[in-house]
């Protein structure tokens, strides 16, 4: 969904300033797929073996592993996050640029403030870096009295 909003804002923004049209947007990123394409084949090297046992019980051995996975409380508590997190603005977010197009915002304004908006977003959704742990205190001896 982000790389096809980055594309569609990118265009926009240069289309309204008279930088690329749609045909030649896509021209260009055509070429750019092709060319990255064919790097990859000429460069990667693979190297294939053969596997164990048959295709059906790597299949099993595979989704058994990823059931495995699925049992881990961290990884339940990160799906169920991942899975509703867009459900409580999905509306907002769906209307919102019909309601200001509607208004008489122009889509070449829109999709500025999309430009400018999307760092801002990704970088909220990251969240802040963890704070560092709290310094280890070494207990200190306790003084020795002299005895006498």
């Amino acid at each position: 969904m982000r790389r096809y909003f980055l594309a569609y804002v990118g265009f926009l923004g240069l289309n309204s300033f008279g930088l690329a049209t749609l045909g030649g947007f896509f021209f260009f990123w055509g070429w750019v797929f092709v060319g990255s394409t064919v790097c990859v084949l000429l460069v990667k090297q693979d190297e294939h073996r053969a596997q164990e046992g048959s295709a059906g019980s790597q299949l099993l051995a595979a989704y058994k592993e990823m059931w495995l996975v699925l049992q881990l409380p961290a990884v339940r508590a990160l799906a169920l996050v991942l899975l509703t997190v867009k459900a409580p603005l999905a509306a907002f977010d769906a209307l919102a640029p019909l309601e200001l197009m509607s208004k008489g915002v122009p889509k070449e304004h829109l999709a500025a403030l999309s430009m400018i908006m999307l760092p801002v977003s990704m970088a909220t959704q990251a969240g802040r870096p963890p704070h560092p742990p709290p310094a280890r205190r070494t207990p200190h001896p306790a003084p020795s009295r002299p005895s006498g």
